[in-house]
């Protein structure tokens, strides 16, 4: 008898997220645009910290031109700066409280 890849992937799923007690929900577009973002925008953080990259709108050409960043939203960095470092900070926060990765 044949189970579907689908079929067998969601059971899975399912029986880790018992495990670990997690519960689906819905998550908002917005939500996983702010966690793609957030994650890019920390990197970037990075990059300028370390030195590799000397201002924030280098690390945007690399991701307009070399990542194919839609070039209408002007990069992560930029993108940062439009909703501001305390909200691109709150969304981390809640990232890394909500999977415990401290």
């Amino acid at each position: 008898m044949f189970t579907s890849p689908l079929a067998v992937t969601e059971r899975i799923i399912a029986q880790w997220r018992q495990e670990k007690g997690y519960k689906p929900r819905k998550i908002s577009d917005p939500e996983i645009i702010e966690r793609c973002i957030f994650a890019m925008v920390n990197e970037g953080a990075r990059i300028l910290q370390e030195g590799i990259a000397q201002r924030a709108s280098d690390i945007d050409i690399v991701y307009l031109n070399g990542y194919g960043f839609p070039v209408h939203r002007g990069g992560p960095m930029f993108y940062a700066d439009q909703v501001g470092l305390p909200n691109v900070v709150r969304g981390a926060s809640q990232t890394i409280e909500l999977f415990n990765l401290t």
